[in-house]
């Protein structure tokens, strides 16, 4: 389960392409990622709810505020080896 809260406002473009700034999206918050965020101090809360989205998503927001979603594919990908 993936859990993403945030409200966007999404523009179309005369060419119908999606575009949102970056800085309305979320990191996605799931086992793996979400694992990983505790290992590295990102995150104290152990459910994976509302609440440790907001966690992660203020602790991201930190690190760079202009795209916290980035960090996704770090998160997830380090949380699929069982030795990290």
């Amino acid at each position: 389960i993936s859990i993403t809260f945030r409200a966007a406002r999404t523009k179309f473009s005369s060419s119908a392409n999606i575009r949102t700034s970056p800085s309305l999206m979320a990191c996605p918050l799931d086992v793996h990622s979400g694992n990983v965020a505790r290992k590295l101090g990102l995150l104290n809360r152990r459910q994976n709810d509302a609440k440790a989205l907001e966690e992660l998503d203020h602790n991201l927001r930190k690190m760079d505020h202009k795209d916290p979603a980035k960090y996704d594919f770090a998160l997830f990908g380090l949380g699929v080896f069982e030795d990290f």
